[in-house]
């Protein structure tokens, strides 16, 4: 829903007229009190930009915890922050993650604190978890 742009110069610009339109459409329907925005870790670790100086779309890999995942996703955490923040909805947006093993979302979740710590996070867990349970011995 939001498309990102690197300029010819390097720099990063993000297009949120989609995303702001659909967040605008469910909010006409009263659905108000959550937002949440997947794909940080997609199945595929892929992003995907657009190249203003071709025109063209790229499809780049940067799994979590690469110093290429910082590179994408660090300035678009900062500027989608503070878009949040201009529209008022920074406090009900979580960052959003489906099913990921714990270094991935871990690694998500630690950029996300690092560089947009009022973003939210959300997210399911399929890993199993064993909980020690101790008994006193008598």
């Amino acid at each position: 829903m939001i498309i990102w742009t690197k300029g010819a110069d390097g720099q990063w610009s993000y297009d949120y007229q989609v995303f702001d339109k659909w967040v605008n459409f469910m909010m006409g329907l009263g659905v108000k009190k959550m937002i949440n925005c997947y794909s940080i870790v997609p199945w595929n670790n892929e992003i995907h930009y657009k190249d203003a100086a071709t025109g063209k779309f790229v499809d780049v890999v940067a799994k979590p915890g690469t110093p290429e995942f910082t590179t994408f996703w660090e300035p678009f955490l900062k500027d989608f922050a503070k878009h949040l923040k201009e529209k008022g909805w920074l406090e009900i947006t979580n960052i959003a993650l489906d099913e990921r093993n714990k270094d991935e979302m871990g690694a998500a979740f630690a950029l996300i604190e690092k560089v947009a710590p009022g973003l939210n996070v959300a997210y399911a867990d399929n890993q199993k978890h064993i909980n020690a349970i101790r008994t006193a011995k008598t």
